[in-house]
């Protein structure tokens, strides 16, 4: 049984309720000549950050993993 919560479904969600999509918590302004910015998408222990440029098309795409110790996560000897 996995101890990760449920995931959103972003294409049945309405869109004010995902918050990288209605706050600039998540923004990040990388440079502003040329205009850079990174949204950060975080669920269920990953984050998905996406670079856009100054025409909002996707430059860059990172994916990473938060990675639990296996102390941590309530199964001894389990690497997730």
């Amino acid at each position: 049984m996995s101890s990760r919560p449920p995931t959103t479904d972003s294409e049945t969600t309405p869109f004010w309720q995902l918050d990288w999509c209605v706050s600039d918590d998540s923004n990040t302004v990388v440079s502003t000549d040329p205009w850079r910015i990174e949204v950060s998408i975080a669920a269920n222990g990953d984050t998905l950050t996406v670079s856009l440029n100054e025409t909002l098309s996707i430059v860059a795409t990172d994916r990473s993993s938060l990675s639990v110790p296996s102390s941590l996560d309530g199964h001894p000897g389990s690497t997730n």
